[in-house]
């Protein structure tokens, strides 16, 4: 058989007698090609398709395979020809993929605003509890301000209190002297990424959070969005909208859906000094992550604030590179909404 030929075929053989791992020695490394699973039914066969390298330099380990397992061969398949790439296909792929997703999320339970740490958290426990919950971020990214650990330096320092937290999503910390654990500021945003996702919460990147929906008595109900390029460009393009039970602001030092409330809707009162956003006070880094959580609140019927717009909000002192309060706070709203929805939208599907 033509060797180039040989090598766009792939091979049906039985599994019950062949077990373990078939090793090919390649001159500078290891190959090694697990068997397929029986496929399904009574079938015994599993297939091992060939990797495209094989083709030239390495393409004797094909007849080595095929002698070795000669007696096991049932079907040889040609895959030589296949269909070409199609462009119009991929496009179509992603467009439908969007609309499949996004059309089953525009009636939420929560709508979050801001991916950081407060946000993936509390999206995280309100997924878990099978809320109807979705994330929406203006950058390409998630994490907020985790990334860049403490100027740039990519390590997190957390308390005692959030220790627990972390630990269940598998983060590995490291004690450090006088009651903290420090923590590795990519593997802490993957892993929270991860885990909120596996829980149910759709997170949307490159969306940004412009205004809220209100109903009689204004009472927010939902969320006004828009592509986050869109923001940016400064262009004049009419948003869409998204209907929540609640709406978390977890946006960080800017808290922007607070400031839309507050700025759009005169009879506003939050629960602080002056009745408005009141704006961050200067670092303090102990009272900061006490009143980050403990003023963790819904400040309007409908709006929760949680993480560094807490802080911003009431006029708390900022904190630094120490993040167990956002994780805290995280939780907490998660709580109060779960209360909320439980209480005031009880019997609502």
């Amino acid at each position: 058989m033509h060797l180039q030929r040989a090598l766009n075929l792939c091979i049906i053989m039985k599994t019950s007698q062949i077990s373990g791992e078939l090793v090919l020695r390649a001159e500078r490394f290891d190959i090694i090609e697990r068997p397929f699973e029986p496929a399904l039914g009574n079938a015994s066969g599993g297939i091992i398709s060939l990797k495209p390298y094989f083709r030239w330099k390495y393409g004797f380990f094909y007849l080595d395979l095929l002698k070795v397992l000669s007696k096991e061969v049932i079907v040889v398949k040609d895959l030589s020809t296949r269909e070409a790439l199609e462009e119009t296909v991929v496009t179509r792929a992603i467009i439908d993929g969007f609309w499949s997703d996004f059309s089953k999320r525009l009636d939420l339970d929560v709508a979050i605003a801001g991916a950081g740490p407060a946000g993936l958290t509390a999206a995280r426990y309100l997924a878990q509890e099978n809320y109807r919950v979705a994330v929406f971020e203006r950058n390409l990214y998630v994490g907020g301000g985790m990334w860049g650990g403490g100027m740039l330096f990519p390590k997190i320092v957390i308390q005692e209190r959030a220790k627990g937290i972390l630990d269940g999503l598998g983060v590995k910390l490291e004690q450090y002297p006088g009651g903290y654990y420090r923590a590795d500021s990519v593997e802490t945003v993957s892993r929270c990424t991860t885990a909120t996702i596996e829980a149910g919460a759709k997170i949307w990147i490159g969306m940004s959070v412009e205004d809220v929906i209100i109903r009689e008595g204004n009472r927010v109900t939902g969320v006004v969005i828009n592509w986050g390029a869109v923001e940016a460009a400064h262009l004049h393009v009419d948003p869409l909208a998204v209907k929540s039970k609640l709406v978390i602001d977890a946006t960080g030092h800017g808290a922007e859906v607070a400031r839309v409330v507050s700025q759009k809707i005169s009879e506003a009162n939050f629960p602080t000094l002056t009745g408005k956003v009141i704006g961050e006070s200067c670092m303090w880094s102990e009272a900061g992550e006490k009143e980050v959580v403990d003023r963790t609140c819904e400040i309007f019927p409908g709006l929760i604030v949680a993480g560094m717009a807490v802080a911003t909000v009431f006029g708390s002192p900022r904190m630094g590179a120490i993040f167990g309060g956002m994780f805290l706070s995280g939780r907490r709203a998660a709580d109060i909404a779960s209360f909320i929805l439980k209480s005031r939208f009880k019997g609502e599907e």
